[in-house]
């Protein structure tokens, strides 16, 4: 927008900027993606826009910058499914555990098999295996057999099982990486187990059902990665307060980056 000529001020609640996507520089198949926030920030500047971080946007503010356009892209939030026990001190989300904000215990169920779900399960599965470099020079100096390499380079200090009640997990990935990510989940011992449903947390472990009945997975730590839904609080109440209120991204709709990356620069281009 601030490229087309217009005045924009970028409001942003978090001390940082960016919203999920910091969260990709955790997984090392997407940390480009954690890169794109500071050019993009630097463009936005370049281009004259002023941006406020740390600073929440209410009624009071819009009505003090009487803007022209308000554009709401206040992202989403971790879908809260209805599990008993949900609320237990031994679970936790995966947006937390990719951020480094949480702790989790040496054996741990993730609910949901999607793509965060599956990069969360990777993240979690490499803790306490070797890097590569190392890994390199152990095979150059033949300090150990080849096999025992694979395991220091695959088998970390957790034991990682994911629980997806479809019948395939990953549905949500591409089918050109799908299948890499798969690959990898049967490289690091990672269980997967479909066509399964969470019931109910407790400090034990989680239930879930099965084709086959009903079964406790012990475990010490339950790991949500339900989805997203949409958080937009703002939209009813700043009605009135501009000539045009558009709402982009998750805050829409739960999808894709680059799908709310997309919609994001065609609404400001079209002001």
């Amino acid at each position: 927008a601030a490229q087309c000529g217009h005045k924009v001020t970028l409001y942003e609640k978090e001390p940082s900027l960016g919203g999920q996507m910091p969260l990709s520089a955790a997984i090392e198949e997407r940390c480009e993606m954690g890169a794109f926030v500071g050019p993009f920030a630097e463009q936005a500047k370049a281009a004259g826009a002023f941006i406020a971080a740390g600073v929440e946007v209410d009624e009071d503010l819009v009505k003090s910058e009487k803007p022209d356009v308000v554009i709401l892209a206040t992202g989403g939030e971790p879908l809260c499914p209805p599990i008993p026990g949900i609320e237990s001190d031994n679970v936790e989300y995966a947006w937390d555990v990719l951020a480094g904000k949480a702790v989790t215990g040496k054996n741990i169920v993730i609910i949901g098999g999607g793509a965060v779900g599956i990069e969360t399960a990777l993240y979690l599965a490499k803790i306490g295996t070797i890097d590569a470099e190392t890994l390199r020079f152990l095979f150059l100096a033949k300090a150990e057999d080849p096999e025992r390499l694979r395991e220091y380079a695959t088998r970390g200090v957790k034991k990682v099982t994911i629980v997806e009640m479809l019948d395939r997990a990953g549905g949500d990935i591409g089918l050109t990486t799908r299948w890499i990510a798969l690959r990898h989940l049967s490289q690091y011992g990672i269980r997967v187990m479909t066509h399964t449903k969470a019931t109910e947390i407790t400090p034990q472990g989680l239930w879930v059902d099965k084709k086959d009945g009903r079964e406790l997975i012990p475990c010490d730590t339950v790991v949500m990665a339900c989805g997203t839904v949409p958080v937009n609080p703002l939209e009813g109440r700043l009605k009135g307060l501009a000539d045009k209120l558009i709402v982009v991204g998750d805050a829409k709709k739960a999808r894709k980056a680059y799908e709310a990356v997309h919609e994001a620069f065609f609404a400001a281009r079209e002001l």
